[in-house]
């Protein structure tokens, strides 16, 4: 079944991935939409608990996208290219952010580097996470708490 509809195990995987960002890319259009004329400093605090809150419900999607982004692959260069539709939406608020005072040392695609790394990294490796914290970080407490360490981290000017 999944030759016919897909032709291949790579074309599955390309289907997944591209399911899942583009929901993602879609998410951050209507937060966008919704809120344009918000504070861009609040807007993208929304942005990074929207993802949040996305990866958490989507965890098979930011397990895929840890592993494959681990180490050079093909898939590693199609994620990559996926990618650059939601880091085009973000940049013009990112560097709205970055005028108030903002990720000084950070350009819009090494900060989304980083971002990726300390919001989607406890979510995939759960089980350590969970271990280590003695919580559950896919609750919706954990979620909550782990948004607020997050946007404190990043919200710092010094």
């Amino acid at each position: 079944l999944i030759r016919h509809h897909f032709g291949s195990k790579e074309d599955l995987w390309k289907a997944v991935v591209d399911y899942g960002l583009k929901l993602n890319e879609d998410r951050l259009k209507l937060i966008i939409d919704s809120k344009g004329n918000t504070n861009p400093v609040d807007l993208f605090k929304t942005f990074i608990e929207s993802h949040i809150r996305f990866m958490a419900k989507h965890i098979e999607l930011s397990k895929i996208l840890l592993h494959n982004t681990s180490r050079y692959s093909p898939f590693l260069d199609y994620i990559i290219e996926r990618q650059m539709g939601v880091l085009r939406i973000a940049e013009p608020i990112f560097n709205k952010v970055k005028a108030h005072g903002y990720f000084k040392n950070f350009d819009h695609i090494s900060f989304s580097i980083y971002m990726r790394a300390i919001t989607e990294t406890p979510l995939a490796t759960s089980d350590l996470t969970n271990k280590m914290l003695k919580d559950d970080i896919l609750s919706e407490k954990g979620i909550t708490q782990h948004t607020k360490r997050v946007i404190n981290l990043l919200f710092r000017k010094d």
